[in-house]
């Protein structure tokens, strides 16, 4: 082999080897940013559930479906259809301590504001991430994943998608490889065979990155709800005219609740 054929051998080495880093490197780095994403929608997703029991909490403090509906309109929220409208009684939505007040109605009004407020601060760090006093209760080395933040890692991963199938496609190497390659090029040439690697080639349509579909997530999108100080009156006169027409319920309710507190804590 001349000197000549050496280096061009040396170089095609060199260059074919470049290629092949750039193409594994770049799919090694998207799997690991996917992962990474997958484990900020696992971790949404449990705030998600742990959010949904504190929304069934306070529908069931407001008796009926009806009434939830109408709570939700009254206090200004549009979007009430992605709000859960059944009721039910959690260990996970009950605080430590009961709100205290002179009487079973007033007693009732604090119960419904605070459980209104824990789902107004946790749609809050839901959709937008935790605040600075939050981080700071829970420890800054937890991850904080909201919805804005896995919704703008997803639009983003989708594209880098797109520029890892477009541009470090499999049939791109091996084109390229094969003009590296002189005596697969003379046979291929004498004899008229060759595969086509195009960019509809099999081959990229079986080792292509799929586009992540944002509904496969099932993830949620909660309405921001309106601080507890904005709507307090419209909330007391909600909860008084409720204990008015359905006071042999909240009875029940509350007591269920407190019920529910000494099961957990005592």
């Amino acid at each position: 082999m001349s000197i000549q054929d050496d280096y061009a051998k040396n170089l095609a080495d060199e260059v074919l080897s470049d290629m092949a880093e750039n193409f594994f490197g770049a799919r090694k780095q998207l799997d690991e940013t996917i992962n990474l994403f997958y484990e900020y929608v696992a971790e949404l997703k449990r705030k998600q559930e742990l959010l949904e029991e504190r929304f069934r909490f306070l529908n069931y403090l407001l008796v009926t479906e009806r009434n939830v509906s109408e709570f939700y309109r009254a206090i200004g929220v549009e979007d009430i259809h992605v709000i859960p409208r059944d009721g039910a009684l959690s260990e996970k939505a009950v605080p430590v301590h009961a709100p205290s007040a002179f009487t079973l109605k007033g007693k009732y009004v604090q119960w419904v504001k605070w459980a209104y407020e824990t789902v107004q601060k946790g749609c809050k760090a839901y959709n937008h991430g935790m605040d600075y006093e939050e981080m700071k209760r829970v420890g800054f080395e937890q991850r904080d994943a909201y919805y804005d933040l896995v919704m703008g890692m997803h639009q983003l991963i989708n594209q880098e998608i797109r520029r890892v199938n477009a541009k470090v496609s499999p049939s791109h190497i091996l084109q390229t490889a094969k003009r590296f390659d002189p005596d697969t090029q003379q046979k291929e040439h004498f004899t008229g065979g060759g595969t086509y690697y195009g960019d509809d080639s099999s081959l990229n349509r079986e080792l292509n990155y799929e586009p992540i579909d944002k509904a496969s997530l099932n993830i949620r999108k909660f309405p921001d709800l309106p601080e507890l100080d904005r709507v307090d009156h419209r909330i007391s006169k909600i909860c008084k005219d409720l204990f008015s027409r359905h006071s042999e319920s909240i009875r029940r309710i509350i007591g269920e609740v407190h019920e529910k507190i000494r099961e957990k804590y005592d």
